[in-house]
């Protein structure tokens, strides 16, 4: 009966899916196409405006982006927002990355862009439409983690990061997939389906915030928000050839985490290895606006006492120190592929040019610290894996 209970859960969730679908191929319709084309191609700062260093993944270019952004208003809030409707639903129908829409995202642009000469200074990300990863709750949607026995619980109020990237004037428009649990380096489920990588089909784009990767690599968003205990930024964007951040678990406020969720997996667990959220997108150079963004404000220390009021310093952030970095290229218990070492090697010569100073190492007692970490992260003590 349980069983039957969850199966039933998992069909009216994917029709609805399919209904989140057909509302934004609707909606895309209605922006012309030269419209989102010329939009799509904007890179991040180009699409916000007031900035004349335009950073692409591959080089830097310099001109004048006040004429058609966001900021000057000559590219709507809606007209982006659209955009990526149109460029996410490519992406997913390629990999399978989007779970559901947020549908009061245009509501927002418009109530944002009819506001804009009310501001004396426009928000930061004003009008920039950016993508959630599943478990982050958003007001209004489910934070499943892949499990159906999450799903009708909605979120009430946003995650504290969703609220931060509201007040800047980011627009959340879409939610994307992860593994059941969140606890895997691949990316799917038995309510939303696997994930793809957007480079190879069959292939993983990595986990757990495997959705978000293949979205952004795919160009279906130019910001995501992820979240990351051991790897689940960072190992998806080295899969799909992408950018993520971690950052340190004390800069980010996981507060709300479990609210209106009844699914199987609820609070903060063990405080031994906390996770934390972050940015993904197609450059570092992005990451760093966004987290920069994020810390010219003391709004998470204001709501979270245990997060320390420390802004961002552009000063510390730019002043070109020369660091002693340590490198290897395989733990001794496992061989990396070749692809990784030599990127390592690759990265490693970069440095050195740049005047760093680059020691190889090899790490200590590794299946040891992978014991630990898993008594750290599962919920008996890693005693299943003893063994192993």
């Amino acid at each position: 009966q349980q069983l039957a209970l969850l199966m039933a859960k998992i069909a009216q969730r994917q029709a609805e899916r399919e209904q989140s679908l057909a509302w934004a191929r609707r909606e895309t319709e209605k922006i012309g196409e030269e419209t989102r084309r010329e939009i799509g191609a904007m890179y991040f700062r180009e699409l916000l405006g007031g900035y004349s260093n335009i950073r692409s993944t591959k080089r830097w270019r310099m001109e004048d982006t006040t004429s058609a952004s966001l900021r000057s208003g000559c590219v709507s809030c809606t007209e982006a927002v659209v955009t990526y409707l149109g460029l996410s639903l490519t992406a997913h129908e390629k990999t399978n990355c989007v779970t559901m829409y947020i549908r009061d995202c245009l509501d927002e642009a418009r109530k944002l862009h009819s506001r804009r000469e009310a501001w004396e200074e426009l928000p930061p990300l004003f009008g920039l439409p950016v993508s959630i990863k599943e478990s982050i709750g958003v007001r209004g949607t489910d934070k499943t983690a892949g499990y159906a026995g999450g799903i009708g619980f909605p979120s009430s109020r946003d995650a504290p990061t969703v609220e931060m990237l509201r007040q800047l004037g980011a627009i959340p428009f879409v939610k994307t997939n992860v593994p059941l649990s969140l606890l895997s380096y691949t990316c799917g489920n038995e309510v939303y389906g696997w994930t793809e990588n957007p480079h190879r089909a069959g292939r993983t784009p990595g986990g757990s915030t495997g959705g978000e990767a293949a979205l952004i690599a795919s160009g279906g968003s130019l910001i995501g928000i992820g979240s990351d205990v051991g790897g689940s930024i960072r190992m998806p964007a080295q899969y799909s050839g992408i950018a993520g951040v971690k950052p340190s678990s004390a800069r980010l406020s996981l507060l709300r985490i479990d609210e209106d969720y009844k699914g199987p997996i609820r609070g903060l667990g063990h405080p031994l290895i906390e996770a934390n959220e972050g940015p993904m997108a197609a450059s570092i150079e992005t990451c760093a606006e966004i987290l920069k963004q994020f810390w010219n404000s003391s709004f998470f220390s204001e709501i979270d006492p245990y997060k320390p009021p420390v802004r961002w310093d552009d000063a510390l952030f730019g002043e070109g120190r020369k660091y002693q970095i340590g490198y290897y290229t395989t733990d001794g218990w496992f061989e990396s592929t070749s692809g990784c070492a030599r990127v390592v090697e690759e990265a490693k010569e970069i440095l050195e040019k740049q005047g760093h100073t680059l020691v190889p190492f090899s790490p200590p007692s590794v299946p040891e610290a992978f014991r630990t970490y898993l008594a750290c992260i599962t919920v008996d003590g890693g005693n299943r894996y003893q063994g192993t």
